[in-house]
């Protein structure tokens, strides 16, 4: 640090001109570009994304699209007509900037009924049918990440209160999410 006192010593203002230099270099003070911060990048992702009416809700590994009529029949994998057409918009938008660079990971869910392991299964269905929807809409493969989570993370009770079938809560948790993960993420 500069100090004035041993000023005749050597340590004079250029010396303290260079140790200023250098922290503001070490700093990325100066004369950089601003790079968008990732916070900055999730918002006008989910703004753009609700402009189109889907949902989507920033979370600690990037955007997580919630896509209307993007759910499944009970023990099928196909996509409806309207599904898809939701898919290639979703898709045209992931190929433009802010989120035209970043991972995507395609995680399949599942209801409670069957065994965990044909939940495991068939979550991986669903979500390889959401990724080739994107991947034929012009997102590319190395981007897109498939996950199978089964019945792990529901988001509706399976059963009501009473024990009884839910099955409006069943149909609820046999989705696809995407999660726009964030730029310095990769894979997790």
């Amino acid at each position: 640090m500069y100090n004035p006192k041993r000023e005749g010593k050597g340590q004079g203002l250029p010396a303290l001109l260079c140790f200023i230099a250098l922290t503001l270099w070490l700093s990325g003070c100066g004369a950089t570009i601003r790079q968008p911060q990732p916070k900055d990048s999730n918002r006008e992702l989910m703004s753009v994304f609700q402009q189109q009416g889907i949902a989507a809700q920033e979370q600690g590994r990037g955007v997580v699209l919630i896509i209307p009529y993007v759910s499944f029949a009970y023990k099928r994998a196909d996509l409806s007509e309207q599904a898809q057409q939701l898919l290639r918009a979703v898709a045209a938008t992931l190929t433009q900037p802010p989120a035209s660079q970043r991972p995507i990971a395609v995680d399949g869910h599942t209801d409670a009924a069957g065994s965990a392991d044909y939940n495991r299964r068939l979550s991986r269905e669903r979500a390889e049918a959401v990724a080739r929807a994107l991947i034929a809409g012009g997102v590319s493969k190395q981007r897109v990440k498939v996950g199978e989570f089964g019945e792990a993370f529901p988001i509706a009770p399976n059963k009501t209160p009473q024990g009884k079938d839910n099955p409006v809560g069943r149909a609820q948790n046999r989705r696809v999410e995407l999660v726009i993960l964030q730029p310095q993420s990769g894979w997790q």
